[in-house]
């Protein structure tokens, strides 16, 4: 009986004791080195969790009674990577890529939220660049023609329009110089013509004020996390066995013959109580006290019996 209240009070000090705990064990393990029983605990616990909670009260287990030892700690460092990827945007003052990867960071830290870290490189097949905006300017263009062995100096002879780099030009002035002999009184007599003829145009272009680039950066990133390891060692006593007792039936038989006699003893009184209540009317009677004294001889009789 003892053992039965010993065990139930071990389980219910086990219950309360794995209420309070934060964490399971990775494992348990049993050793037994010669007369040393011990059992070794291993537990893995964020750093901000309380080791102190994993220790146990004494508790039983296969005839030993365990208590508390010791309590070693180890940090493990554990790391996990992935590939991440980003995007840079930049304003450049040309298109030409030369000149824009000269402009843009090698690498730049991954600053994601993921509690990740590393340094991300430029993919220059990446990069794409596009205009921020355009304007407008005008300009003009100019061009010099000469023609010779003209036989007048005459403005229709020269043509009126020429094109000079797709675009066309319309003349502007002319200057005419002669070539030949002399007449009779000395005067120069021209006999042909040069004429130097000028051309101009007015065009306009629509220019970028200025481009956007956009670059992506790639590469292996690594989140590094901690984990604290303890093994908690308790240290086993046999526990030494109960003295023989009586059987249990001796018990249940001796309870048995107690729950007889009160139930013999009740019935005597009852009885005794309804003898006195059906003599209660004769009392009034003469002949009462002799009859009550021969009644009481005859229940003293009957219990003697």
């Amino acid at each position: 009986m003892k053992r039965v209240i010993a065990l139930l009070a071990a389980a219910a000090l086990s219950i309360t004791v794995l209420c309070g705990m934060t964490s399971v064990p990775e494992s348990v393990e049993a050793r037994t080195d010669g007369e040393k029983t011990e059992i070794v605990k291993v537990y893995r616990l964020a750093p901000e969790e309380d080791p102190s909670l994993l220790i146990e009260e004494p508790f039983e287990q296969e005839g030993y009674l365990y208590e508390y030892e010791s309590m070693v700690k180890e940090e493990e460092i554990q790391e996990q990577s992935k590939v991440a990827e980003t995007s840079l945007t930049v304003e450049t003052e040309t298109d030409e890529l030369a000149e824009i990867i000269k402009e843009l960071p090698g690498s730049v830290p991954y600053s994601g939220t993921d509690g990740y870290s590393g340094k991300l490189i430029l993919n220059p097949g990446s990069i794409t660049t596009e205009a921020a905006g355009y304007a407008t300017s005008s300009f003009t263009v100019s061009d010099t023609r000469v023609y010779t062995d003209l036989a007048y100096n005459d403005n229709s002879l020269i043509p009126q329009t020429v094109t000079k780099n797709g675009m066309t030009l319309t003349l502007s002035n002319v200057s005419w110089q002669g070539q030949g002999g002399t007449g009779a009184n000395g005067s120069l007599i021209p006999t042909a013509y040069t004429a130097t003829a000028y051309y101009s145009a007015v065009g306009s272009r629509r220019y970028a004020t200025g481009y956007v680039t956009t670059a992506s950066y790639s590469g292996d990133v690594v989140l590094t996390s901690s984990e604290i390891i303890y093994t908690v060692t308790y240290t086993g006593t046999l526990i030494p066995p109960e003295p023989a007792g009586w059987p249990d039936w001796i018990w249940i038989a001796i309870g048995g013959g107690t729950a007889l006699l009160a139930c013999a003893a009740f019935a005597a009184l009852y009885i005794r109580e309804v003898r006195k209540s059906r003599r209660q009317p004769q009392e009034d009677s003469p002949e009462a006290p002799e009859k009550e004294q021969l009644e009481e001889k005859k229940e003293e009789m009957e219990d003697e019996k």
